[in-house]
């Protein structure tokens, strides 16, 4: 019996070593197969906006308006659907491709802006120097402002990869993005949230009222 099973070892054993070879020879293009069968994995600290995860986090805030639950969780992709949906229409007809992380006690935005229908005196001097669409990213903290309103305190704001000083940001989001002259940008919450925490893991809100 063992005389009869070594060539199938000796078989096995020479198939491993070129499937060794084969590997170290192919790595990269194996890596992109790898990439391409099971997609790019995406931290949980950052999502982007959908229609199911919109849908989810609308029920667990009305556990919260109807008093069911005191305090509920977020995921990344949650919360920028919610914040996503909470846009004024004016604006969000100006942004796409919009993307969601979650910081310790700040939330961070990147989105593609259309400069192209902003009127130039909102946008100044930077009229001249903008194409139609640009990237842009921001970065601040979010709070609950008045019932069912929000204010997202932006405190950083590139553009084209480019960060702008403190004074400049006001600017912008004062007479570009729709904001206050604090670097406030109004978001709208639906009913029930009192207070939010955002932490890398998740979004906490809490229920309004006692």
């Amino acid at each position: 019996m063992g005389c009869l099973s070594w060539p199938f070892k000796a078989l096995a054993a020479v198939m491993l070593v070129l499937v060794v070879i084969g590997a170290v020879l192919y790595r990269d293009q194996l890596r992109e197969i790898g990439s391409s069968v099971f997609g790019p994995r995406t931290p949980q600290s950052i999502g982007r906006p959908g229609t199911r995860a919109l849908a989810v986090a609308r029920d667990k805030v009305a556990t919260l308006a109807s008093a069911e639950k005191d305090s509920v969780m977020l995921t990344a992709t949650e919360m920028a659907s919610l914040i996503g949906d909470g846009l004024d229409p004016s604006f969000r007809g100006h942004i796409d491709s919009l993307q969601v992380e979650l910081l310790e006690g700040r939330i961070a935005v990147s989105a593609k802006l259309r400069t192209a229908g902003m009127p130039p005196e909102a946008l100044g001097p930077l009229a001249f120097f903008v194409q139609e669409w640009e990237p842009f990213s921001a970065t601040g903290p979010i709070r609950v402002v008045a019932p069912m309103k929000a204010e997202w305190s932006i405190e950083q704001l590139s553009l084209r990869d480019i960060p702008f000083p403190r004074e400049m940001v006001q600017w912008l989001v004062s007479n570009a993005l729709g904001g206050t002259a604090e670097s406030g940008f109004p978001v709208h919450i639906p009913e029930g949230i009192g207070n939010v925490s955002v932490y890398p893991h998740g979004v906490v809100l809490y229920r309004d009222g006692p």
